[in-house]
């Protein structure tokens, strides 16, 4: 588990920001025991983009992928839909937009390893 969120945090920006509470149309709310920060949240919104590109459309990955999310995210009824308001935020932008060039400058085969620790989680 420790190894994934090393990449996840890799793919992100290396400062870490406390997500603030944010309250979303479905009154999403992410406390700040969560610890996890923008750019975790970030790097899962970027893998949700890119991984079915590279491994396909995976119901393993999608299984897992909500996993991960619960475990970045406890305390959040529906995690993915968090994530997905977040990425609508344009305060959340600047962190979305490191890490998707962080995957863009990763090797494929990283990219792809990442998304393969996302189904061995």
């Amino acid at each position: 588990m420790s190894t994934l969120l090393k990449k996840i945090t890799t793919l992100a920006l290396a400062t870490m920001i406390t997500l603030p509470a944010f309250a979303a149309e479905e009154n999403v709310e992410v406390s700040p025991e969560a610890g996890t920060t923008r750019e975790e949240i970030a790097a899962m919104h970027v893998l949700s983009e890119i991984c079915p590109q590279i491994i396909g459309n995976n119901k393993n990955f999608n299984d897992r992928y909500v996993r991960v999310l619960k475990d970045l995210l406890p305390g959040i009824s529906d995690p993915v839909a968090a994530v997905k308001a977040y990425s609508q935020d344009p305060e959340f932008q600047p962190a979305i937009a490191q890490a998707r060039e962080d995957a863009a400058r990763a090797t494929a085969e990283n990219n792809r390893q990442v998304c393969l620790d996302v189904i061995d989680w």
